[in-house]
């Protein structure tokens, strides 16, 4: 495992989205990238901020910053926003689950959204677990079901579940906000400076 070490830490207030300390200590520290540990609303503004103090690095932000909101937020400074995600694209075709998604989607004119795939997935799960309750579930015996779940394949998404580990998968992808708002999803590994240079206007 690799070691970083941040070149600053600093925090936005609870509930507050004044964030020029935070601009002046990111513009001394000149870090390659920020990682926003933030909400929506929080992160934005952020980004916004550091866009016109004049940093241009790369903004990482987790998946609950994953929505059109967030994208309408960020306005003209959003291409190039990365954002992590925790379940499989809603619009790939790789997965079968992700193509069961999409009938269903089609189907009930649900979006293609994040959002929608994680209350799908969680759906699926919820549904195995109360097949393997029995006939009569209950709390009890749906809540062991689930904690019974040991690499269970949903479609390409593996799962396992125990009564001390309920995170469930440790899917770990990164999406990129490219032109006109749109999303484009991958797996982007860390690369050097030059090579993300080339990357990026690839993307463009």
């Amino acid at each position: 495992m690799v070691k970083l070490d941040a070149a600053v830490a600093t925090t936005i207030p609870r509930g507050d989205f004044k964030v020029d300390e935070v601009v002046v200590k990111v513009l001394a520290a000149r870090p390659d990238a920020v990682i926003g540990i933030c909400v929506p609303k929080a992160c934005a503004t952020l980004i916004k901020a550091l866009r016109v103090a004049g940093y241009s690095e790369r903004f990482l932000s987790l998946s609950n910053t994953s929505s059109n909101a967030y994208v309408k937020e960020l306005g003209e400074v959003a291409r190039g926003v990365i954002v992590t995600q925790v379940f499989p694209s809603p619009d790939s075709v790789a997965t079968a689950i992700a193509n069961d998604f999409q009938k269903l989607a089609a189907e009930y004119k649900l979006p293609l959204t994040y959002s929608a795939m994680e209350g799908y997935i969680n759906a699926r799960v919820m549904v195995e677990a109360i097949k393997r309750a029995g006939n009569k579930p209950t709390r009890e015996g749906i809540v062991t079901a689930l904690e019974s779940m040991r690499k269970v394949e949903l479609g390409g998404y593996m799962l396992s579940l125990s009564a001390t580990n309920h995170t469930g998968s440790e899917i770990v992808e990164l999406a990129i906000i490219g032109k006109d708002g749109r999303v484009m999803h991958g797996c982007f590994i860390i690369l050097k400076r030059l090579q993300w240079r080339v990357l990026w206007k690839q993307l463009s």
